[in-house]
């Protein structure tokens, strides 16, 4: 089953100071783990008021890496970003084109389904230091990742680079964090594996999905707590 996937591109400077209506080559190439092209597509893109060009593409399951290239007049820029997709799952997804290309980080993803008639789960990526917190016990206020778990209708999608001060509180300890339906928090352990920063050219994953189970799971526990249930949705890969 395919995804519909949009692409919103916050344009680079060079971009930004064109004429607004001038017209602007896109060039989108999305490849798996293997270099075959998913999406290999000019677009054309147009200056407007707004600083954000969108484009959209269907696509299957799997995991991408995304180079967006654009001609701005004389000048171009670029970005390059790792993306997950759950199957028959739409999602939107935010870039940043750069006037220089920057070093490529490879970050790990961990991402999931999640119910619709929950919307205000909001299943996000935590980390802890895994000596701080254990199971059942109240949780420590989460190690900084940044923004880094974006929410859809229907699915949700982190990713996480690796910094020196996450390396500091290696072991590390992921767990999911789910809102209830009174705005408190509640916290799912996941397994270690979900957060391995490769040394290799490719994101490892994690794959989580949110059901009604869970759901319900979680309107019967204690807020602010670890929990730590037997993982029967889980792959890492």
């Amino acid at each position: 089953m395919m995804s519909h996937i949009v692409l919103h591109l916050a344009l680079c400077n060079a971009a930004v100071r064109l004429k607004t209506q001038t017209q602007m080559a896109l060039h989108v190439s999305v490849t798996d783990r293997i270099h075959h092209a998913a999406v290999d597509q000019t677009f054309t893109a147009v200056r407007e008021h707004v600083n954000v060009a969108t484009v959209a593409f269907d696509m299957p399951w799997g995991v991408y890496r995304a180079d967006v290239d654009l001609n701005a007049g004389k000048a171009s820029c670029s970005a390059t970003q790792f993306f997950g997709v759950v199957n028959g799952h739409d999602r939107t997804i935010g870039m940043t084109l750069q006037d220089k290309k920057a070093p490529l980080a490879v970050p790990a993803l961990v991402f999931g389904s999640a119910p619709f008639a929950f919307a205000y789960a909001q299943p996000t990526v935590v980390l802890f230091d895994s000596k701080t917190v254990k199971c059942d016990s109240e949780v420590p206020d989460p190690l900084q990742i940044g923004d880094a778990t974006q929410n859809d209708a229907d699915g949700y999608y982190a990713t996480i680079y690796p910094t020196k001060d996450l390396f500091a509180h290696e072991p590390l300890l992921p767990a999911v964090r789910i809102t209830d339906s009174r705005g408190d928090y509640h916290y799912i352990r996941v397994s270690k594996d979900f957060i391995r920063f490769s040394t290799m050219a490719w994101p490892s994953v994690g794959t989580f999905n949110i059901d009604d189970n869970a759901m319900q799971f979680i309107a019967a526990s204690k807020e602010d707590t670890l929990l730590c249930p037997k993982m029967t949705e889980t792959i890492v890969h």
